[in-house]
């Protein structure tokens, strides 16, 4: 589900938040809550209590404790949930990239190329200065006085500065874009013949459209749908060759709508028509 609520609260910058506390006994918390996006990055501030947060990419729950600060980068799906029968006060942050001084680390975060550690726990030394930083954010911002706006992106630049000098922000790994194509490739060396679109296989890997579309180009190089086209191609390509079938019928058989669309196609990747490729290959 997109959520595009924080706008609302955005004053002068693009930067808001929310506190919210529940008591023990405010149960309709727990459980799982709808995974939800934004185009914002957020911080969540545990502030007394204990909680869960599932954030896509990440295996399972992660859980909170007073003290943690949850980083969820730009049109991630999350959702997090109260323990039951425990009480729980937080601090939801939500602000755009852009008001980060560091424009090269504000891009790597927006597109996936750079990542943050999901949560940083209370006993790790960099947690105090990054909650400490957002915590006056949220105070300037709550508070509103006199040039609070340079305060507010003052103190964001000093949190992401920490995370960076303590070696917390990191390009995305090697091993996650190779697991990601071949997720990818499983999908459409199944489905590649049926309707498939890139909303679809991001519903099917638990990502967001964006996430999933940046993250396509970075690990292929092109579009979903460019990349599709070409794979289709290429199977056709056998029953061409192989085959006595109608290029018609090969045409829908790998997934094309149309007999024109897959000639088409087919002659913007190899230069040739279907029927063509198939006699010089005879």
């Amino acid at each position: 589900m997109f959520d595009d609520h924080f706008k609302s609260r955005y004053k002068t910058i693009p930067f808001a938040y929310v506190s919210n506390h529940y008591e023990r006994e405010d149960n309709h918390l727990h459980g799982n809550r709808i995974f939800h996006q934004h185009k914002e990055a957020e911080l969540l501030i545990i502030r007394e209590g204990r909680a869960a947060v599932q954030i896509e990419g990440e295996e399972g729950k992660l859980p909170l404790e007073k003290g943690d600060v949850v980083m969820i980068p730009p049109l991630f799906p999350h959702c997090y949930s109260k323990e039951v029968d425990a009480s729980l006060s937080h601090d939801c942050v939500c602000f755009d990239l852009s008001l980060l001084a560091d424009r090269a680390l504000a891009e790597g975060l927006g597109s996936g190329t750079l990542t943050l550690p999901a949560v940083l726990h209370a006993r790790e030394a960099v947690t105090a200065a990054v909650y400490s930083h957002i915590s006056a954010a949220v105070s300037a911002c709550r508070e509103a006085g006199a040039g609070w706006e340079l305060t507010v992106v003052g103190h964001l630049s000093l949190a992401f500065a920490a995370l960076k000098q303590s070696g917390l922000i990191r390009e995305r790994g090697e091993a996650a874009r190779d697991d990601f194509r071949a997720r990818v490739g499983e999908i459409l060396d199944k489905e590649y013949g049926e309707v498939l679109s890139s909303s679809a296989v991001a519903a099917r890997l638990f990502m967001s459209h964006a996430y999933f579309c940046r993250r396509f180009r970075s690990a292929f190089g092109l579009r979903f749908m460019e990349y599709l086209a070409m794979y289709r191609v290429e199977k056709s390509k056998p029953h061409l060759t192989r085959t006595d079938r109608p290029v018609s019928e090969i045409a829908m058989l790998v997934g094309f709508k149309s007999f024109s669309h897959f000639t088409k196609t087919f002659r913007l990747y190899t230069g040739e028509t279907p029927s063509a490729y198939r006699a010089a290959r005879r």
